[in-house]
């Protein structure tokens, strides 16, 4: 692809939830320390930058908290209102 695609392009990948876009676009950060030094944060889901069996929401890698790169980024997530 060479780059980021916009949001809800791919609707066959829409999970059961209705979560879309889980893997393979950036690199998304977690609010999950990867050790105990409270050095690195668990990043997930791959990125267009990165090899094709990373780009799955269940991979795990590693970054330092104050990294930044064209490929790694987070999740806005806003839950339903009851009724």
């Amino acid at each position: 692809m060479g780059g980021t695609t916009a949001v809800c392009t791919f609707p066959r990948g829409v999970s059961p939830d209705g979560a879309w876009d889980m893997s393979g676009n950036v690199w998304e950060w977690t609010r999950t320390w990867y050790d105990d030094d409270k050095k690195y944060r668990i990043v997930r889901g791959g990125s267009w930058i990165g090899y094709q069996w990373f780009a799955r929401s269940s991979f795990c890698n590693w970054s330092i908290p104050l990294m930044f790169n064209d490929d790694l980024g987070f999740r806005v997530v806003i839950a339903p209102k009851d009724g």
